[in-house]
């Protein structure tokens, strides 16, 4: 922490100032991954953020409820909020039946490709701007650290000018270089508690799956990405960058694995702490460039149980295939109107963190199963057009039915009708009814908000054939991945956020807005030549 204000003043001194935005303003977004308002507020009460804690007591900052939309997936948030729309994004992985191919939003051809689909729409809100660990770049320019941009090279600093001077290159190199240092010096320190205390949790769950890539994980993510993060941002502040978006996500890492209200977890709501106030130094430290700090989440995490857990080893594609030709006949009147569920399953297997295929024998159909955290996206591969649910009870009705009574399965999604229809816990929805989900699914949120998110997610094109939600399982929420906090799908705590705010700015109107408004309001505010003549009041 010592070195940020030297690094700062460094980078001053060789520094040119870049232009404001249209507005006369800059802005700081710094984005809590995985964060919900809960998760927060318990944070808050607990003192484990003491900066922000403080911020909000003494008045200067304001926290509003928002909603992340749906799927409550980081790529889908980030593309509305960017861009003002999600696209083609059913949530963090899927299968193209299209392109026949799996599409991932940790590949980043492929992220490269779904945001080539979004600039069609307009140009991103961080044009002229920079990012750090984002997953969409939103029309930052060049060098940055967001995974659409690695399919073009990787970056080697922040946002450079060709011609800057020696001073500042070498504030580039240092931005990058401490971090690294210390982030290694920490590895060597903590590595070995960290092994140890997986282990014990590996013993405890009787399973070691994902561990190695956690450990993995939380030091690239938890630790040196949030050094780079600060250090870089502190950076670009000195050097007036006009719009400034960092992503901190090692809590979404370490929630997944241990839980969102675990003390691994809330331990990374201290350290993104201890970024912020680093970042508030820097941006006080030159008031006359007019920056705004917004503290944000693009969605949260509900506690979860793996699929695996509720069908004793068994995955989901697995219990669908396990439908079978003799299941038939049950199903054949209407799935979901009290038929017995299908229990000689086919054979154990595994359906956690990625894409089950199966099926393809006479009688079973060419299934994929697309697990996306709490969500999970179901592919028949017998056409490559969608099924709707009359050509599913035509085509496939025992694993149609499999689907809607399975154990692990809250919600189940399907197209037809006018809207789609949903599945919940033996009474089917007609979506395109007001009032339709009411009394039937516990969320914390507006039904109806619930009935819109299902509606826009079945008429996502690359939306599995059934859309399948962990949320209002008995005996709490499932997950399709193997984690213990998980997101994607409509579960409240998955689909609550946050905006902090300065107290100056109006926000009122943004209580519980989406990620669209939230472009709406960014681009309105800072984009926009009609704030101009607000600046040159101010001046």
């Amino acid at each position: 922490m010592g070195l940020t204000p030297a690094l700062a003043a460094w980078s001053r001194l060789g520094a040119v100032d870049r232009s404001p935005l249209p507005s006369g303003r800059r802005f700081v977004i710094v984005h809590l991954d995985g964060v919900s308002r809960r998760a927060l507020e318990l944070a808050l009460r607990a003192g484990i953020m003491p900066t922000l804690s403080r911020w909000l007591d003494e008045g200067t900052y304001r926290l509003l409820p928002t909603l992340s939309g749906a799927p409550a997936s980081t790529p889908a948030f980030q593309a509305a909020l960017f861009y003002g729309e999600r696209g083609d994004c059913p949530g963090y992985q899927w299968h193209d039946k299209r392109r026949d191919k799996t599409v991932r939003m940790d590949d980043s051809l492929e992220v490269h490709r779904y945001e080539k689909s979004l600039v069609r729409q307009g140009r991103g809100i961080l044009r002229g701007g920079s990012t750090y660990f984002s997953i969409i770049g939103g029309g930052a320019e060049e060098p940055a650290f967001a995974l659409s941009r690695l399919a073009l090279g990787l970056p080697l600093g922040g946002v450079d000018d060709p011609d800057k001077s020696r001073r500042d290159r070498l504030a580039s190199w240092l931005a990058h270089a401490v971090p690294l240092l210390r982030s290694a010096a920490r590895l060597f320190e903590s590595g070995p508690t960290e092994l140890v205390d997986s282990l014990a949790w590996a013993l405890e769950k009787g399973s070691a799956k994902n561990e190695a890539r956690y450990l993995v994980q939380r030091f690239l993510l938890a630790d040196l990405a949030r050094e780079l993060t600060t250090y870089l941002t502190v950076l670009d502040v000195c050097r007036g960058v006009p719009a400034i978006y960092a992503v901190y996500a090692g809590y979404d890492e370490v929630a997944h694995r241990r839980g969102p209200f675990s003390a691994e977890a809330l331990a990374e709501l201290t350290r993104a702490d201890e970024a912020l106030t680093q970042i508030a130094a820097a941006i006080s430290a030159r008031p006359e460039l007019r920056y705004e700090l917004y503290v944000l989440s693009d969605h949260g995490q509900e506690p979860t149980r793996p699929a695996e857990e509720v069908l004793h080893g068994t995955g989901l594609a697995d219990w669908i295939l396990a439908g079978g030709p003799t299941g038939a006949h049950e199903a054949s009147s209407d799935p979901g109107a009290g038929a017995s569920v299908p229990h000689a399953l086919a054979h154990g297997g595994h359906c956690a963190g990625g894409i089950e295929a199966g099926g393809g024998e006479e009688g079973r159909p060419p299934l994929v199963v697309a697990d996306a955290g709490d969500l999970a996206h179901v592919y028949f591969m017998d056409i490559a057009a969608p099924h709707d649910l009359r050509s599913l009870r035509r085509r496939w009705p025992a694993q149609l039915h499999a689907a809607i009574a399975c154990p692990a399965t809250g919600i189940v999604a399907v197209r037809g009708g006018r809207s789609g229809f949903a599945f919940v816990r033996g009474h089917r929805v007609d979506l395109a009814q007001k009032n339709a989900l009411s009394g039937l699914v516990d969320v914390d949120y507006d039904p109806e908000v619930l009935r819109r998110y299902l509606q826009e997610m079945l008429a996502t094109p690359s939306a599995g054939d059934l859309v399948v939600y962990g949320a209002g399982v008995p005996g709490g929420d499932v997950a399709y991945a193997w984690e213990f906090g998980s997101h994607g799908g409509v579960g409240s705590g998955g689909v609550e956020s946050f905006l902090v705010h300065p107290a100056c700015v109006d926000a009122a109107h943004l209580k519980n807005a989406g990620p669209a408004e939230l472009h709406a309001f960014f681009r309105e505010r800072f984009l926009s030549v009609s704030h101009a003549e607000d600046h040159r009041r101010d001046l």
